[in-house]
């Protein structure tokens, strides 16, 4: 039975990244077994709806063209929206969808701006599960100012804990988590091929620079195809026009390789839902993810991953779980990213019953989080 003083509006979602969409799906199916009923807010809603009709997905209009020319607008407006929804009116908490987007690469204030209005109308508000920062300066201070419009901020890591503390949010404001798509039930391998998934994308932010990446990636893939593989450029974002597709990255990529390793190597540029890229994912023998959930989701399907990671949230998460041995920088030297590539092939097999146990316990521990922050709001699941 669901307690109808627990419903829940969660916003900021986009649905177009199967990543974010493994961590909003996997928080709302929990948020339902625990008898909590929940409204999605979504960007990009045209695109995704039909795919998602099981889900209760609301269109957020502010990601409209004319507030990208004028961003200064589109707090305004999103502010104004959001009353006219009436599972906004009827929420009791308002959740930020967790996620890696509060940072000053994609900007906060507008996010922000959205508790804000929560807090004015009485709603009790957390941001679920979140990568913190880096902050600019300012956006640190906006942090700090608004820190009294939201009830819980969830750190998935330490690095981000860290990061609220340097903006000066009061520690009490604070919970750690581990990440939202541990909330996903696990899928058990069916590894019968010799075929390796690998996931590419271009990150020019934080003085990244793509073709240290690009060489990097030519040299782990021809590496990869020299031991006998098979390679399937696969990724968590592609093939819905008008949203990043890293196929195009992938193309470029396959592009620098040498005839003959290229011919063993295809690029699947379609779009898959959530559950079609899971399924996906089972019957690789191992992943190379430059998306951290593309790591996660392989993971999940019993699928065992190596991590290029190009923010500080990879290397966080590969600590947690433990297997920082496993993650490689996206500006990596390739000699000894191949190195990496090679241990980690060599030890597949023992590590696949040890990343099935680190998911099972990690599953468990993203649900107490999720039932520690119930608590912290006052909604008493049934």
């Amino acid at each position: 039975m669901q307690n109808a003083n627990a419903s829940v509006f969660i916003i900021n979602a986009v649905l177009t990244n199967n990543g974010d969409a493994a961590l909003v799906f996997g928080l709302h199916d929990a948020l339902r077994k625990e008898g909590v009923s929940s409204t999605i807010l979504t960007m990009h809603y045209d695109q995704i709806k039909d795919f998602y009709g099981n889900y209760p997905l609301v269109r957020d209009r502010s990601s409209a063209w004319i507030f990208i020319k004028l961003p200064w607008l589109r707090s305004v407006f999103a502010r104004w929206q959001m009353k006219t929804f009436p599972a906004f009116r009827e929420a009791a908490v308002i959740l930020g969808c967790p996620g890696g987007y509060m940072n000053s690469t994609y900007g906060v204030a507008n996010k922000l701006a959205l508790f804000r209005e929560a807090k004015q109308k009485g709603k009790r508000s957390a941001i679920y599960a979140q990568s913190f920062g880096p902050f600019t300066a300012f956006d640190q201070e906006l942090m700090r100012s608004y820190q009294g419009d939201i009830d819980v901020m969830m750190a998935r890591d330490g690095w981000s804990v860290q990061n609220l503390v340097e903006c000066g949010v009061d520690a009490t404001r604070i919970m750690q988590s581990n990440d939202a798509a541990f909330l996903l039930d696990d899928l058990s391998s069916l590894n019968q091929s010799r075929r390796v998934a690998v996931s590419v994308r271009d990150w020019k932010a934080d003085g990244r620079d793509t073709k240290v990446y690009e060489r990097m990636m030519v040299a782990m893939i021809e590496s990869v195809v020299m031991d006998g593989y098979d390679v399937v450029m696969l990724s968590t974002c592609q093939g819905l026009p008008g949203y990043v597709d890293d196929s195009k990255c992938a193309q470029r990529i396959v592009g620098l390789l040498s005839d003959d390793v290229r011919q063993n190597v295809q690029v699947d540029s379609g779009y898959h839902t959530l559950d079609e890229l899971r399924e996906l994912l089972r019957h690789f023998h191992f992943t190379i993810g430059t998306r951290l959930h593309m790591c996660v989701l392989s993971m999940k399907s019993g699928t065992p991953a190596l991590n290029i990671s190009y923010e500080e949230k990879g290397r966080a998460m590969y600590e947690y779980l433990g297997f920082k041995e496993y993650t490689i920088d996206y500006n990596g030297d390739s000699e000894q990213a191949v190195a990496a590539l090679k241990k980690f092939g060599e030890r597949i097999e023992e590590l696949r019953p040890k990343v099935w146990d680190a998911m099972q316990h990690q599953h468990t521990k993203a649900l107490e989080h999720l039932r520690d922050l119930l608590k912290c709001l006052g909604v008493k699941p049934q």
